[in-house]
């Protein structure tokens, strides 16, 4: 079963990890950004993204922010039980 994978980095250092199974991810979308901070809410379009996992054999990083001057990052993946290698790495 895929799952949409968020991490946050913040000031270069990971701040949060949120990996939800693809059933939960639309009703679980509106509480995303406030569980993980100011990055999410104020640079993600969360309704793409979910359209985007829901798309059949979709796996890998689909969206890779980062800021260089604040030192914030953003990556959402969709990953599945079977993939080998850890994405956002």
């Amino acid at each position: 079963m895929p799952k949409l994978k968020i991490e946050v980095f913040e000031d270069g250092a990971r701040s949060a990890t949120i990996t939800l199974p693809s059933w939960l991810v639309l009703g679980a979308a509106k509480y995303l950004p406030k569980i993980a901070g100011k990055p999410l809410q104020h640079r993600v379009d969360l309704e793409q993204i979910i359209a985007l996992a829901s798309e059949p054999g979709a796996s890998g990083v689909i969206l890779d922010i980062e800021d260089h001057e604040d030192k914030d990052r953003i990556i959402i993946s969709i990953v599945r039980d079977d993939d080998a290698l850890p994405v956002g790495g």
